[in-house]
């Protein structure tokens, strides 16, 4: 990547399928990836951890995994297809339900009944925005857009179908197939990102609370500055950029971190992401401070370059 030759001994072939991160690793350019799952060669699924790959399942050989995703790296959904015995010379759906450390074939607990259609695609959603085309999804498309199928939501929170978590599994011949969230974590969280800036570009606090209604795990917090942070708060530095996950933080907590030094500085960043527990309002996640103005503000990370 630096122009240079890279050399591997003894290479073996390594073809990803499928991939997933999770949404906070995506948030902070300068931060590495931390939860990553992904397919190898259609039939072997992988878990990357931010430091290690581990094998999580050996998919059975007959049997295609197409495509993979979670809400977290302890709770990542894999859908595929395998011959149908019903049908002979077409597919049946297959789903596994991964928890980090392996995974289970649980098509048969969420489908009694008997054979679903073989499955291309799968999404995981809030939003209830994306729509369903042959063979995969688009986000963000409205229900009119061509050749969309848009379902129902199968659940609501408070009247707002925008908290609850479905999953839409894209199958074979345009079919959808939808799950309800008695599958999928109902942990939801609003993580806020907070700044107060000291009397002189010298001095900030960093302050990252949980609006709930439920508690985060493994909550990543990033502060992008020159400024550095009193020892005691648990940030890892390198250069301006400052990192550290809390274990947990439950609804009403509040984590406080101050940073000074000879300064001055100009802008200050924070982001905060929750590794357990979906992000209900991604637009507090990060916040931005301008010493000269004296001001911050709120943005989505995903968003904004």
């Amino acid at each position: 990547m630096d122009g240079n030759p890279l050399w591997v001994e003894n290479p073996s072939p390594i073809h990803l399928t499928a991939a997933w991160i999770e949404p906070s690793s995506c948030q902070l350019p300068q931060a590495l990836p931390t939860g990553i799952a992904a397919v190898r060669n259609f039939n072997d699924i992988y878990a990357f951890d931010g430091t290690n790959w581990q094998p999580l399942q050996d998919i059975p050989a007959d049997q295609t995994i197409t495509w993979i995703k979670g809400t977290a790296s302890g709770h990542v959904l894999a859908v595929g297809y395998k011959d149908s015995v019903d049908n002979p010379g077409s597919h049946q759906g297959v789903i596994w339900q991964c928890d980090g450390s392996s995974c289970s074939d649980v098509t048969g607990t969420l489908f009694p009944g008997g054979e679903i259609p073989g499955l291309t695609d799968i999404d995981l959603t809030y939003s209830h925005q994306s729509c369903v085309h042959v063979g995969g999804f688009e986000a963000g498309e409205s229900a009119e857009a061509s050749g969309c199928v848009q379902p129902e939501p199968a659940c609501s929170v408070a009247g707002s179908p925008g908290d609850c978590m479905t999953a839409r599994l894209a199958a074979e011949d345009g079919k959808v197939v939808e799950l309800d969230n008695a599958v999928l974590p109902d942990r939801r969280v609003d993580v806020v990102a907070n700044l107060q800036l000291g009397g002189a570009p010298t001095s900030f606090v960093v302050r990252v609370t949980n609006d709930g209604p439920d508690a985060a795990e493994g909550v990543r917090i990033y502060v992008t500055s020159d400024l550095q942070p009193d020892s005691g708060c648990g940030f890892h530095s390198s250069s301006n950029l400052h990192n550290l996950t809390l274990v947990a933080l439950n609804v009403g907590d509040v984590f406080s971190c101050s940073f000074t030094g000879p300064g001055p500085e100009n802008a200050v960043g924070a982001y905060a992401f929750p590794g357990v527990g979906t992000e209900r309002d991604y637009n507090d996640n990060a916040v931005g401070c301008s010493f000269a103005e004296t001001s911050c503000t709120h943005f989505d990370a995903r968003t904004s370059e």
